[in-house]
């Protein structure tokens, strides 16, 4: 099915922005802002995967009855629709933008010294977005079982189908008015048109968000203190999000081929009130050129549940012009989202591992739940499952009644600046800067982990566990349903590593030449679940994402501009990825007994990513000022993305490559033009 997906999604977007400012008054000014944004997008999937077992929405078998079933038996198949067509999505979104303002300041004097002479703002902000999600070329499967319903008649034309001399048609009168035609799964091209056309199913969902802020706040001196004026802002906001998606009536009534959805809608409320003051501690002292503190506090007030209050301290020390020391710790929250909240229900087909399957005998036997397996009829150390997938469906968390908690950050930076003012460094235009940043998330917003739900239900015996499961009798399990959580109180994400910049230039040719380098060093990604278990990402891939965590990432650009011309040479640097290239070594020699030699070369090549470049250039000329062409290439050495895989040879289920962080398109050119009016 691979060569019939896409793996780049094509786009297309329209957008449209009008400013206007207006002075009311000496001391008033209006402002409004209006943005429009149309979207259009496309992905194309390989045609339904139809048939019977756990891993399809519908478990439906060929009857025993239907004529071209010559084996006697309902018969379990699996059949991939190339006759209906490839899958098709089509999205379609809408986008307005408004921003109306009034600021100003107001007059000297009065009771209140701070609002004296004060600066002020005001401002409503709404976001009104409608789209629309449409879904080609899936199946119809009520329509589906009446086409197998299927016999023998003596009738022909319109409805029938005739094999080896002989017509079928639709048992059912009222699916032939319908247009029901016989589905003959059996042979190459056997579905004709008019089975595939009756079967099709096309839908459609209906998409739309809206949010409004209505902020006011005041800034102005606090005190004026020797080394400086203290500054302090103060601030209000309503925060009001709404959105919904309307599934199409066959998805949600359950008898579509694509995954089961239903629909939603939440309101999420917030009041948040928030200030920040930043105080010059001391200025052109010995050994303190400046020494600056700031501050910020935010409570937030929302509607149905509590996230807390949130604040930063840093503060900033040059102890002469030239090199500036700056260190922060902040704390921070990620509220849970509309579909967090509210999702009426979305269904996928992950893999998972059967706690009853023989591969897993020896973990049932040293449990007590191995009754729980027996009396769904499976027999551990017997049954094996023949499906990798089962239908996962996850809800939001108030649809099972329980809340969320917002997720917590915490975030450490230290650094330092240097922008020497005199010397050869100065004549060079030499600027350095290296911030060292600790970040942390508790409290992680996630789904119930599937593999958990099973483990808990058939090797701890959980029964509110089993409660979420849903299996054949003494067969696979058809089910798993999930709602959104709080990871545990010992479950943490973690980043931390080094950022840079280094930049100079000169006059060079009649010109102005300049180096600009940027880059990440990261040294820990990092999960830890609710059982002290880590995982370390760093220098690995991992995912449905296809993104991977490289240790260094390294962008320079260099710039040569002369009059009107601009020229730029940019590369980017990704270090090596060694992903699980031991693992799979081991797993050669140990398990299949290849020769080391060998496992190494081949782990190497599936396991193993070299450090990466990718070279850019553009050319840019400006008329007058006010029109500007741009002509550029990415990718100019045509350099292709790397073959990678894990271990278990499911990185990913579609790609081989991890396309969300090297570049599949190859090399790319293109050609802008700006005026300004």
């Amino acid at each position: 099915f691979n060569p019939l997906n896409y793996l780049r999604t094509p786009s297309t977007g329209l957008n449209a922005l009008v400013t206007a400012q207006y002075e009311v008054s000496d001391n008033v000014t209006a402002e409004m802002e209006l943005m429009y944004s149309k979207r259009r997008s496309k992905q194309d999937l390989a045609p339904v995967p139809l048939g019977s077992g756990a891993q399809f929405t519908y478990g439906l078998t060929i009857p025993a009855a239907n004529p071209f079933n010559i084996y006697g038996e309902d018969l379990a198949y699996r059949k991939r629709m190339l006759d209906v067509g490839p899958r098709l999505f089509d999205q379609e979104s809408d986008t307005i933008r408004t921003v109306f303002g009034l600021k100003g300041s107001f007059g000297e004097g009065g009771n209140v010294p701070f609002f004296s002479g004060a600066n002020w703002e005001a401002s409503f902000t709404g976001d009104y977005n409608n789209g629309t999600d449409k879904n080609n070329n899936l199946i119809d499967m009520f329509r589906v079982q009446q086409a197998l319903d299927t016999e023998v008649t003596t009738n022909s034309g319109v409805g029938t189908v005739t094999v080896d001399g002989v017509n079928y048609q639709c048992a059912d009168s009222l699916a032939r008015q319908l247009g029901c035609e016989p589905l003959n799964m059996f042979g190459f091209n056997s579905i004709t048109q008019g089975a595939a056309d009756y079967i099709r199913l096309n839908t459609t969902d209906k998409i739309s968000s809206n949010g409004t802020v209505l902020q006011a706040l005041v800034s102005n001196e606090l005190i004026d203190l020797p080394a400086g004026a203290a500054n302090l802002v103060l601030g209000v906001e309503r925060r009001t999000v709404t959105g919904s998606t309307d599934v199409d009536a066959a998805i949600a009534n359950g008898y579509s081929s694509g995954n089961p959805a239903r629909s939603t809608t939440g309101t999420i409320k917030a009041w948040d009130y928030f200030g920040e003051i930043e105080v010059p501690l001391l200025a052109d002292q010995p050994g303190f050129h400046e020494l600056t503190f700031n501050g910020a506090y935010r409570i937030s007030d929302y509607d149905s549940f509590d996230a807390g209050n949130t604040y930063r301290a840093s503060l900033a020390w040059a102890p002469i012009e030239a090199l500036r020391f700056r260190g922060g710790y902040a704390t921070s929250y990620r509220t849970p989202s509309l579909s967090n909240l509210f999702n009426g229900g979305s269904g996928g087909f992950p893999t998972y591992s059967d706690p009853c399957a023989s591969l897993n005998a020896e973990t049932i036997a040293a449990t007590t739940a191995a009754g729980i397996c027996a009396a769904q009829g499976v027999t551990p150390g017997v049954f094996t499952t023949g499906n990798a997938q089962l239908l996962s469906f996850s809800v939001g968390s108030r649809i099972v009644g329980t809340e969320l908690d917002p997720e917590e950050g915490e975030t450490l930076t230290l650094g330092a600046v240097f922008n020497p003012s005199s010397g050869f460094l100065s004549d060079i235009n030499f600027q350095a800067a290296v911030d060292y940043f600790d970040i942390e998330v508790q409290n992680s917003i996630q789904l119930e982990g599937l593999q958990t739900i099973l483990n808990d239900c058939y090797v701890t015996g959980d029964a509110v566990a089993c409660s979420k499961v849903s299996r054949q009798t003494g067969g696979d399990i058809l089910q798993v349903n999930r709602a959104f959580e709080n990871a545990g109180v010992d479950a943490s994400d973690t980043a931390r590593g080094i950022d840079f910049s280094l930049r100079g230039g000169v006059e060079l040719a009649g010109g102005d030449i300049s180096l600009d380098v940027r880059g990440t060093y990261l040294d820990e990604q990092q999960t830890t679940d609710d059982d002290g278990n880590t995982s370390d990402f760093t220098d690995k891939c991992l995912g449905f994402v296809s993104a991977c965590f490289n240790e260094w990432r390294v962008n320079s650009t260099l710039t040569y501009i002369r009059d009107d011309w601009r020229f730029d040479f940019s590369s980017r640097f990704l270090s090596g990825i060694d992903g699980d290239y031991q693992a799979g070594v081991d797993l050669m020699v140990n398990d299949f007994g290849f020769d080391q030699a060998d496992a190494e070369r081949l782990s190497a090549l599936a396991h193993k990513i070299p450090a990466y470049v990718y070279n850019d250039v553009r050319v840019t000329h400006t008329w007058n000022d006010t029109f500007t062409v741009s002509a550029g290439m990415d990718n100019i050495f045509d350099t292709k993305p790397p073959y990678f895989k894990d271990v278990d040879g499911f990185f990913s289920p579609t790609e081989n490559t991890p396309f969300a962080t090297y570049d599949t398109v190859g090399r790319f050119m293109y050609i802008t033009f700006t005026k300004d009016f």
